[in-house]
């Protein structure tokens, strides 16, 4: 996610504090959410994504009936 002109972001560990013109606002993420600053931008994942996906991905031949009749 793109960080705006005039926000600092700041980050600690888990902890994250993001200030600008509106205001405040400081959290810790909860494990397994990683969050990384590259330049002006934030990168937040998930370690399983990937293993959420794939596991979504095989399931979608399915989803169209029992015998594959689409209903």
């Amino acid at each position: 996610m793109e960080i705006p002109g005039g926000v600092d972001v700041t980050i600690n560990g888990r902890e994250v504090s993001v200030s600008g013109p509106k205001g405040s606002l400081a959290l810790e993420l909860a494990p397994p959410i990683e969050i990384a600053r590259e330049d002006s931008t934030l990168k937040v994942t998930r370690p399983n994504d990937e293993v959420q996906g794939a596991r979504a991905a095989r399931a979608l031949p399915h989803a169209g009936g029992q015998y594959g009749d689409g209903g």
